[in-house]
């Protein structure tokens, strides 16, 4: 394999992966957006989402879509409970947030080993996507990271609609950027939370339900797609749906490269590499925000 064709492939491999690192990373800054909570629960309902796609497929033998869609909603309404029942109480306090959210995330993945035990497995890529692309250089793309990314993008394209066009949208962020502001206004800032909450947690699901084409499933798929999603929301400012987005990919290229052209026994670490540059670079984030910080404070004040 020639150097232009491993990186043409590897761009493709970062793409895929990245796709998955952004979705994640965009639903745990919509979550600290407006609960200030570091939700490192999303990796297992991500894993969730998975195994709800998974058995729709093999066991009940529905379309690959449905069982995405169908993991969604029912993360969607398990973002709401748990938002009601453990983040809504321990709302604004960092570390109990921190702990209850670890908390959600070990019964979730202790539930999986009990359920599932430690097997392997994976989704069945639909039949209609099966076939691979052959591009310039012997780079091949296959039916699955056509589906990863294409879904990827559009779900990121919804999230901006949501929050740039709708009255609930912008309500979160209303309550992200300024909550005093947003209260005053007449936002109920308790149904803004759970809601954002229920977003991430069906974000989180398509995740899971995506990445299982590409990687295998089991209890412990979310342990190191969380650490890097993470990694991307603290390179992209906390709260910050857009960068986080941006990182996720730029995080997921990273990976790819480096472990074919530096060396592969540090993949997991290249991630975490570019996201002390970037802090060194910007310390307030990917694309900067220390003016809108200072607004906040002088609207707080």
């Amino acid at each position: 394999m020639g150097a232009f064709t491993a990186f043409g492939q590897q761009i493709v491999n970062g793409v895929a992966m990245g796709s998955l690192y952004a979705l994640l990373a965009s639903s745990v800054a919509v979550v600290f957006g407006v609960a200030k909570i570091p939700d490192f629960s999303m990796g297992q309902r991500a894993m969730l989402g998975a195994y709800i796609v998974y058995f729709t497929t093999t066991w009940l033998h529905l379309d690959y879509w449905i069982g995405l869609i169908l993991g969604a909603f029912i993360l969607f309404g398990f973002g709401l409970l748990t938002g009601r029942l453990v983040f809504w109480p321990l709302r604004g306090q960092a570390v109990n947030g921190f702990i209850g959210a670890l908390g959600v995330g070990v019964a979730m993945e202790a539930a999986a080993l009990l359920l599932w035990s430690f097997t392997y497995r994976s989704i069945p890529t639909p039949s209609y996507f099966r076939s691979v692309i052959a591009l310039p250089g012997h780079v091949r793309v296959t039916g699955q990271v056509i589906i990863v990314f294409g879904v990827a993008l559009v779900v990121s394209l919804l999230l901006a609609f949501f929050f740039q066009r709708t009255a609930l949208g912008r309500s979160i962020r209303a309550v992200a950027g300024n909550e005093l502001g947003a209260r005053l206004s007449g936002v109920d800032i308790q149904r803004v939370v759970l809601i954002a909450m229920g977003l991430g947690s069906a974000v989180a699901a398509i995740a899971g339900g995506l990445g299982g084409l590409v990687l295998l499933v089991y209890p412990q798929m979310g342990d190191q797609l969380i650490l890097v999603a993470f990694a991307a929301v603290i390179a992209g400012g906390f709260g910050d749906v857009r960068t986080a987005l941006i990182a996720g990919f730029i995080l997921g290229l990273a990976e790819s490269l480096g472990s074919v052209f530096i060396s592969s026994a540090f993949q997991t670490a290249y991630p975490f590499a570019i996201v002390i540059v970037i802090l060194l670079l910007r310390p307030t984030g990917l694309l900067g925000r220390r003016r809108v910080v200072g607004q906040r404070l002088s609207h707080e004040l």
